[in-house]
């Protein structure tokens, strides 16, 4: 059953790596960025305390944070510490099919 998941998850990947496409290409690498979200995130702190209570939008930010910080932790610790599956990139197996684009 892993074995399945495993081939069909790299068939996936070499599929949509594969493609080529520089507009997609140029598109993943933007949206792979931390600063690209910072907008976003920057609208939904300020759409959260202009709709609610200044009380209930400093619970619901602190939720929120505690809930990123806890699935954080647990895809780190829990699932990529015990899994230790190798990126695409760094897979021997996979490493001369991967097309990388590079940062400029």
């Amino acid at each position: 059953m892993i074995e399945t998941i495993q081939q069909f998850d790299e068939h996936l990947f070499l599929w949509l790596n594969g493609m080529h496409c520089p507009t997609c290409d140029i598109f993943m690498w933007y949206v792979s960025k931390m600063w690209v979200w910072v907008p976003i995130y920057v609208w939904m702190i300020y759409k959260l305390f202009s709709v609610k209570s200044k009380v209930n939008a400093a619970v619901g930010l602190v939720c929120m944070a505690c809930l990123i910080f806890l699935t954080d932790f647990v895809a780190v610790k829990t699932i990529k510490e015990t899994v230790m599956r190798l990126r695409p990139t760094h897979n021997p197996a996979l490493q001369h099919l991967v097309h990388m684009v590079q940062d400029e």
